[in-house]
C-alpha cells in the first residue's frame, strides 16, 4: 500500500477488500488521501467490504465530500457494508 506505483496501491487496496482483514483498515484510511482517484475509490470499496466501526465512521464522513465521485463511492460502500454485516436484514 506504500508503493510509489499507483497501480500497486490500487491492487493492494482491492486485495485488502477481498481478504476482508480488519487489520488493513488503517492502511486503507491512509489511501483515502492518495493522489490517484482510482486508488481512493478502491480504498473506499475495500472499507465497505471489510466493515467495522472505523471503516463505517470514515465512510460516513466521506458521504459529506464535495466530490461527487467520493460521495457516491462512499454511499455504495456503506450499502455493501450493511449487506455484508446482515445479509438478511430488510430495509424499512
Amino acid at each position: 500500500m506504500q508503493s510509489s506505483n499507483a497501480q500497486f496501491r490500487f491492487e493492494a487496496a482491492r486485495a485488502c477488500g477481498e481478504i476482508e482483514e480488519e487489520d488493513t483498515v488503517p492502511g486503507l484510511l491512509n489511501l483515502l488521501n492518495d493522489t490517484d482517484h482510482e486508488v481512493q475509490e478502491a480504498s473506499i470499496a475495500a472499507l465497505g467490504k471489510i466493515g467495522g466501526q472505523k471503516a463505517r465512521n470514515a465512510l460516513n464522513e466521506l458521504k459529506k465530500s464535495p466530490e461527487n465521485r467520493i460521495k457516491e463511492a462512499a454511499m455504495s460502500a456503506l450499502t455493501e457494508l450493511e449487506i455484508c454485516q446482515d445479509p438478511l436484514s430488510s430495509s424499512s
